[in-house]
């Protein structure tokens, strides 16, 4: 366990905590580094107001109001609860996740806000009405059935309408009173095939609808996914209601699309979008606007701009976040930022019962944390939010669990756990999907102080977990959490506060307080993770493809990939891995040459001629062990194998496999892969991935090597497609630092970074070397020689040039060169026959 002393100033208000004083400054996108989706915006005046998403979550369809579509002030919700039913209040196994109500319409007429949504847990489409749209009352109108992404929109000749549906989009006339669907009405198929502009291949067909009318023209907003892009904008116009209407691709930038068009009182125009903005949710962005020829232009040359051109003091999240003392009477209404999970139990949560404290108290009996009613919570924010929370405990009921969570469909918590007469403090993880205690820790207290830190800086997202005994020294509990948006909750990440039994009801916590803030627990010791010799974030050069699959009469081969290299006796020995589609195994080559550039003239020498390394053999790693004066050769079988020789230069000399493991270690992942092997002073270290997110190490000592190694143990934990395969270990020339570069999986293969001091040590993620946008090596970071067309997206498998050869695995950061494999980026179909090539990438130290 790691324990950090940090005393940090909590404010009250995040407008305060994250907008920054002084000069006025260009605002910058997002807008709201939260999960705010689905905007729908209106002008009245000089005063702008929005409606957003919020699905499950009750008071629901919240509306914000703005001077300068900058900074949004939350005012209300349009309902308290959506609908009641079995699904909203958590019963019989049910519950209304990732549905709620979806994509809301705003609109003024005649004096009135409408306010509309629409909804698969209720059947039924819904429209609010009010006055004063910022302080209510507001009154439902509802109908089935339920009007899929619809735009209500009244017409200049008195009719109402709402576009709606996906793909084929609808406009239905309603009743005056907007009781219904108007019998008679017009209700006809009005822009067929509406994703048809943006390709004939769409995974997810035009939806989203928003309609204005402007200088006497109808345009249609609505968003489509080609298949293999990102979310796309397209825009419909016509001359009249029911068209015929032509469309237009307005958009098809990082994503950012769906939302409405909206001019400012000086006559400049703006587009209200959302992008996908990874695991804390969808967050709005604004785009400038300009016209041509009738129709909106969005954006600078096709691109969504970072920076706009308006100024403001300051730019937050205003009151969508807050902290909370829990200093109010009872009955007095909870700050707009807070949002129960689902519809709440109004018996059994109190403020003022006992003053300054919130009281949430167990009404039944829940087999998960999912399920517990009275859950109360607020938006994570980025780009780094923590949660920090004091609960006391002493009445909880055995089987009873309360604590902070980060929640979505793979959520984590740190809480308090009763069993019998004893009390735990947990951590608990359902990143897999399904539960898992990771980790129980004995509290003898009555009182104990929870956090949650998020990091969603480059799509990080990661959530760390902390208890404190005394609420100054934060121990961190459990594994780290990787978040991940996922469908069935749809919705970005929340912080919350839970009280849930699962023996007996009636138990309840009092929590203290509810602070937010924008610093990391990490942040206040990063000062003492080890640091590179070089400076990150890095920049690389490919050449174009090295070594190539080359068949010979016996051998059909696909992909030459896994490559080991070492420089020894003035030549390059490289050892990589082959499918034969003639043999239909992975086996691997041997080649060596004296320049990178004889590189593709060199003959592959096949290990399965000989008799000792035929069949299932790949992934090899290559170093000279100093202590027997031999070479050895790692590789997979499954089980990790070695060879050994006195001559690399000869493949026909290897030994037969020998395993590592003389049994199967009980804490062997069920599929290792990737093998290397590195060695300190006194002991020799195995370390591979598990295909599950974790990376391993065994060890053993210098004098017992290759036998005696400890069952694995994990030392880096996170999610599949951040930690992969293809790992490899080195110790930095003239440092006390190690380097571990690791494979990620998505979007496309990546490698990431992180330092120890110690090879049995913690391992530090890399700042700016460990993620998709700013890998260790990657894509993003990757350019080709001039006059070499980019032949791969993947920067994949491969290894570092050591300064040597032997199990030392010097680094010299001077000399930094990496040879990899890559593919065609069309490529695609089975594994095992993807055309894998190998490259060679050096680091670019120009400014």
């Amino acid at each position: 366990m790691k324990m950090h002393s940090l005393h940090v100033l909590v404010l009250t208000c995040v407008t305060v905590l994250l907008a920054g004083q002084g000069r006025a400054e260009s605002a910058r996108n997002p807008v709201l580094w939260a999960d705010v989706p689905d905007v729908a915006a209106i002008r009245v005046g000089d005063t702008y107001y929005m409606a957003s998403t919020t699905m499950h979550m009750s008071p629901g369809l919240p509306i914000m109001k703005s001077k300068n579509l900058v900074n949004w002030e939350l005012v209300g919700y349009a309902y308290d609860t959506l609908a009641d039913n079995e699904a909203l209040r958590l019963e019989n196994g049910r519950n209304a996740y990732g549905r709620g109500s979806w994509a809301p319409c705003l609109r003024y007429h005649n004096g009135t806000f409408y306010a509309s949504t629409f909804s698969a847990t209720s059947g039924r489409t819904h429209i609010y009405t009010t006055a004063d749209i910022e302080k209510g009352p507001w009154k439902e109108t509802a109908f089935a059935p339920s009007l899929h992404d619809h735009s209500l929109f009244f017409d200049d000749d008195g009719r109402v309408y709402m576009l709606y549906g996906v793909g084929n989009l609808r406009l239905t006339e309603l009743e005056p009173d907007l009781s219904g669907i108007k019998k008679g009405g017009f209700n006809e198929v009005v822009i067929p095939n509406a994703s048809a502009v943006a390709g004939p291949n769409i995974s997810l067909q035009a939806e989203g609808s928003q309609m204005r009318k402007i200088d006497g023209r109808y345009y249609v907003m609505n968003i489509t996914w080609p298949r293999g892009g990102v979310r796309t904008q397209i825009l419909h116009r016509a001359d009249k209601i029911t068209g015929p209407y032509e469309s237009k691709l307005i958009l098809q930038d990082q994503g950012v699309a769906q939302g409405c068009l909206i001019d400012t009182p000086d006559g400049k125009w703006y587009a209200l979008l959302f992008q996908d903005n990874g695991a804390v949710g969808r967050s709005p962005w604004l785009v400038p606007v300009k016209w041509e020829d009738g129709w909106p232009v969005l954006g600078a040359d096709g691109k969504a701009p970072t920076t706009l051109d308006i100024d403001v003091d300051h730019q937050g999240l205003g009151n969508l976040v807050t902290s909370d003392e829990f200093n109010r009477k009872s009955r007095e209404p909870l700050p707009l930022a807070w949002q129960w999970n689902h519809n709440p139990d109004n018996r059994y949560w109190s403020i003022g019962e006992r003053s300054g404290y919130l009281r949430l108290t167990t009404g039944r009996v829940d087999s998960d944390v999912l399920q517990a009613r009275n859950m109360l919570t607020q938006r994570t924010f980025g780009p780094v939010s923590s949660a920090t929370t004091k609960i006391e405990v002493g009445n909880m009921k055995d089987g009873d669990c309360a604590g902070l969570i980060a929640l979505q469909r793979r959520y984590g918590f740190v809480g308090v756990k009763r069993q019998g007469d004893s009390k735990s403090i947990v951590m608990v993880s359902a990143q897999s999907n399904t539960p898992e205690e990771v980790q129980s820790i004995p509290l003898t207290q009555q009182t104990v102080h929870l956090r949650i830190d998020c990091d969603f800086r480059d799509r990080t997202d990661k959530a760390y977990f902390y208890y404190s005994l005394d609420g100054e020294t934060w121990t961190e509990i459990g594994s780290v959490l990787q978040m991940a948006y996922t469908l069935p909750h749809f919705m970005g990440y929340r912080f919350g506060l839970f009280n849930f039994a699962s023996e007996t009801a009636g138990g309840f916590v009092d929590f203290d307080y509810y602070r937010i803030g924008d610093e990391l627990v990490s942040a206040a010791v990063s000062a003492d993770a080890p640091r590179l010799p070089f400076a990150a974030p890095l920049k690389w050069t490919s050449t174009d493809v090295l070594i190539r699959p080359i068949s010979d009469e016996t051998h059909t081969i696909v992909s030459v990939k896994d490559p080991t290299v070492v420089r020894y006796n003035d030549l390059w020995h490289v050892y990589a891995t082959v499918y034969s589609t003639s043999a239909r195994t992975w086996n691997m080559v041997y080649l060596n040459f004296a320049d990178w550039s004889d590189a593709p003239n060199a003959k592959l020498h096949f290990l399965d001629r000989n008799p000792n390394m035929g069949g299932y053999k790949c992934a090899p790693h290559l170093f000279y062990f100093t202590p027997h004066e031999k070479w050895y050769l790692v590789y997979q079988t499954q089980p990790p194998a070695y060879s050994t020789t006195d001559d690399i230069s000869k493949p026909e000399t290897w030994t037969a496999p020998q395993r590592f493991f003389d049994r199967q270690p009980a804490s062997m992942p069920r599929l290792p892969i990737d093998y290397h092997v590195i060695c300190d002073d006194t002991h020799a270290y195995l370390f591979f991935t598990g295909d599950d997110g974790n990376f391993y190490r065994s060890r053993t000592r210098i004098e017992d090597f290759p036998k005696g190694m400890s069952d694995p143990e994990i030392a880096i934990r996170d999610h599949r497609n951040n930690l992969f395969e293809g790992s490899i270990t080195y110790k930095i020339k003239g440092t006390d630092t190690y380097l571990t570069i690791i494979e990620a999986l998505n979007p496309a293969r990546y490698y990431r970074a992180w330092t120890s001091d110690r090879l049995d040590g913690q391992w530090t993620p890399v700042s700016d070397a460990d993620s998709w946008q700013t890998p260790f090596a990657g894509i993003n970071n990757v350019t080709f020689e001039d006059g070499v067309a980019p032949w791969t997206r993947d920067i994949s498998h491969g290894e570092l040039i050591r300064d040597g050869y032997d199990e030392k695995m010097i680094l010299d950061p001077d000399n930094l060169q990496f040879l990899y494999q890559g593919r065609d980026p069309a490529s695609g179909g089975r594994y095992e026959l993807l055309p894998y090539q190998l490259g060679l990438l050096r680091l670019d130290r120009t400014p």
